[in-house]
């Protein structure tokens, strides 16, 4: 039998449903990491988003902005603060290994 590949969508959708709540966020997370890279394969600056790189800002609406880099983050947080006047307050960042809440207050 073949061994199936831990990142696939079926590996990562096993490990969310029957893990503890700390691996279902991490599961989910990567979930999304996956999917945005897969659909919108590429970032606003023209470079590819790889799955383990992808950075995705999130809000409580489920609106995500994909990017691949530390500086694409900034410049699509500046984009957001501007239209957004809650000031990102409810806005996450996550990757494939972390999620942090962005705490700014609207200026």
């Amino acid at each position: 039998m073949a061994r199936r590949d831990a990142t696939s969508f079926e590996a990562m959708i096993g490990r969310a449903l029957l893990g503890d709540d700390k691996e279902k966020e991490l599961q989910f997370i990567r979930i999304d990491c996956k999917h945005y890279a897969m659909n919108k394969m590429f970032c606003d600056c023209g470079n590819i988003l790889d799955q383990k790189k992808i950075q995705l800002l999130k809000n409580d609406t489920d609106r995500i902005v994909a990017v691949c880099c530390d500086e694409c983050r900034k410049t699509a947080e500046n984009k957001l603060k501007a239209k957004d006047l809650t000031g990102l307050i409810g806005w996450t960042w996550s990757n494939w290994d972390w999620k942090t809440s962005i705490v700014h207050v609207a200026e």
